[in-house]
């Protein structure tokens, strides 16, 4: 082996990060949780001597939860279309605000110009 100063070999250097596990915390936890269903998933197989019993088993502890979160969900995706249509029935309630005071000032204007041409003519 050349000299290289009194380093260790490749293999037995350490990181430039100052140590080993310098990762990313949030792909530790997703791989924890990951490795965690699947020791649940084959630890219930085992018990159930069967994939598909283990499985069936998981399915009725997760459906509740679930359930509730599809049913939190229906009642915001109600609320959010009675609000569209609060703002949609607010919007034409404005629209036709400003078209009748568009009507109104239209109507003046007309007026003035009468007024205006029969004071011109005398």
């Amino acid at each position: 082996m050349a000299d290289d100063g009194g380093e260790a070999p490749v293999w037995a250097r350490r990181s430039g990060r100052g140590g080993s596990g310098g990762g990313n915390p949030l792909f530790a936890l997703i791989f924890a949780l990951l490795a965690l269903v699947g020791v649940l998933t084959i630890a219930l197989a085992i018990m159930d001597k069967s994939f598909a019993a283990g499985g069936a088993r998981m399915d009725r502890w997760i459906a509740p939860v679930i359930s509730q979160v599809k049913g939190m969900t229906g009642k915001a995706g109600d609320k959010a279309e009675e609000a569209a249509a609060d703002a949609k029935d607010a919007a034409g309630d404005a629209a036709a605000a400003a078209g009748s005071a568009a009507e109104e000032a239209g109507d003046k204007a007309e007026a003035a110009g009468d007024s205006a041409e029969d004071a011109a003519k005398k």
